[in-house]
């Protein structure tokens, strides 16, 4: 955890000055942050895990961005009063282990410049529709994988410079969405998750496994409106693809899918209102005959 102008003192200043904030006005964002940077933990392993599988690969450097430019101008005075966040972009995630952490750097740090461009000048190229962090990572993703990468951030006041030895992996990315509801997606690109998911998912196992099921679909290119036969037959396969993904990612598969047994009996109806998936008892099933087979995970 970063710890900002030598512990609480900095923030409490910066609360007094924003007039007082409610609760409420304070814990969203640092809740919102915590959720960032899980997923950047979990994209990064899911990413290198499905690499021998994806027909799309991207420059990863194991970081999620934020920028105030994606929440309303009326709560730019919250955010900056509880995690820093001012004019600049700032690394909201940072994967354990992967290149920008073995950089030094950490969540919270702002991002100046990437390569010999400053920060402002990339996200002022945004393409129709795209948000701050978007550009800022598909100008990581089009990056050369085997060509180190420049980064001037600062924390605490202080800047320095990095150079990042970046990696090639799947180039699927998690979007965290943020609603209530307990849902995950993918549009045959991307994978979505909402905050609703990942406040019922009781590990990140269980995460994993909501995850990597739709990275199953993204893979598999499953795409399209198909007759209730395929569907059916798209998310069994999407259930085996997910199961092996959770193992070889380094997850617990026997934790994740707890996540199923808690679906099961929140909504005991769910497979007469989605009869395009089995029961949760029946894809539980499938997915234990899987990990007795004890297929061998690709090297990474």
């Amino acid at each position: 955890m970063l710890r900002v102008g030598g512990g609480f003192a900095a923030v409490l200043v910066c609360l007094a000055a924003t007039s007082a904030l409610a609760a409420s006005e304070i814990s969203w964002p640092v809740s919102l942050r915590h959720d960032l940077d899980r997923v950047s933990q979990l994209q990064w392993r899911l990413r290198r895990a499905a690499n021998d599988r994806c027909s799309v690969t991207k420059t990863d450097i194991g970081v999620i961005f934020d920028h105030r430019q994606a929440y309303d101008p009326r709560d730019w005075g919250v955010l900056e009063a509880t995690l820093g966040m001012a004019t600049n972009p700032v690394l909201a995630g940072v994967a354990m282990g992967g290149p920008a952490a073995q950089a030094g750097l950490a969540p919270g740090d702002e991002v100046l410049s990437i390569g010999s461009k400053p920060a402002a000048d990339i996200i002022a190229e945004r393409r129709k529709g795209e948000t701050a962090a978007e550009v800022l990572d598909r100008w990581i993703a089009d990056s050369p994988a085997d060509h180190p990468i420049r980064m001037v951030t600062r924390r605490g006041g202080l800047e320095q410079e990095v150079l990042i030895s970046p990696v090639s992996h799947c180039g699927i990315r998690i979007v965290l969405k943020t609603s209530g509801a307990v849902d995950a997606h993918s549009d045959g690109r991307d994978v979505a998750v909402t905050n609703g998911l990942m406040a019922f998912s009781g590990s990140d196992d269980e995460l994993a496994l909501a995850a990597a099921h739709e990275f199953g679909h993204a893979m598999a290119g499953h795409m399209g409106k198909v007759a209730l036969a395929e569907r059916r037959r798209r998310e069994d396969q999407a259930d085996i693809a997910g199961i092996r993904l959770v193992a070889c990612a380094g997850f617990d598969p026997a934790k994740a899918m707890i996540l199923y047994e808690r679906l099961a009996r929140r909504d005991v109806l769910a497979f007469l209102r989605a009869p395009t998936h089995r029961k949760y008892s029946a894809r539980i099933q499938l997915m234990k005959g899987v990990l007795a087979k004890g297929e061998k995970c690709p090297q990474s």
